[in-house]
């Protein structure tokens, strides 16, 4: 009703762990396994307008091409084109 939306994580929830880590997965993963890189980069921009640190969440999306190229490469028929994507849009992300 506000236009606002929660996400919430708690499987492996802890007090010290890595910041953003979770948010991160979720980000890339709506953009590589959902195919949907329009929303991720929608979810980015909303976060950064919340003031979210973009140069945490850059350290995160980093980590998280890696593993989402590595999921790719454990399929039958890998297709590498939305983390290729990826990697290339996150190459590009800029302060703004």
């Amino acid at each position: 009703k506000n236009k606002k939306m929660g996400l919430i994580d708690g499987e492996h929830a802890a007090a010290n762990g890595v910041e953003y880590y979770d948010i991160g997965y979720f980000i890339q993963r709506v953009f590589s396994v959902l195919e949907n890189p329009s929303l991720a980069k929608k979810i980015l921009s909303l976060l950064i307008d919340e003031k979210y640190d973009l140069d945490k969440l850059r350290v995160i999306l980093a980590a998280r091409a890696v593993g989402g190229f590595l999921d790719e490469s454990l399929k039958e028929s890998p297709n590498y084109d939305f983390h290729d994507d990826f990697k290339k849009w996150l190459i590009n992300l800029r302060k703004t």
